[in-house]
């Protein structure tokens, strides 16, 4: 077995200064490249992603116009076997 070299806390290899370039959310997480996470983590509303015209909403939410559309075109769709309308 290899013998653990010791480190001591005072020494100047126990620990040293470091520069770090990455994404931090508004949260104060750092999230390296991840920029995605960082502005999810960051944001509390956005944008539509199909319809950047539609109000904002929460980012842990949906888009209510885009949903009832959704629903909308789910029901005039035709179904298997009746198998739709049964859930």
């Amino acid at each position: 077995m290899p013998e653990e070299k010791v480190v001591m806390y005072e020494p100047p290899q126990a620990a040293s200064i470091q520069t770090v370039t990455g994404w931090v959310g508004a949260d104060g997480r750092f999230w390296g490249k991840d920029e995605h996470m960082a502005r999810w983590c960051g944001a509390t509303h956005r944008h539509c992603e199909k319809n950047p015209d539609h109000p904002i909403h929460e980012i842990r939410s949906y888009c209510l116009v885009t949903r009832k559309a959704d629903k909308r075109s789910l029901q005039r769709c035709p179904s298997r076997n009746g198998l739709a309308n049964r859930w």
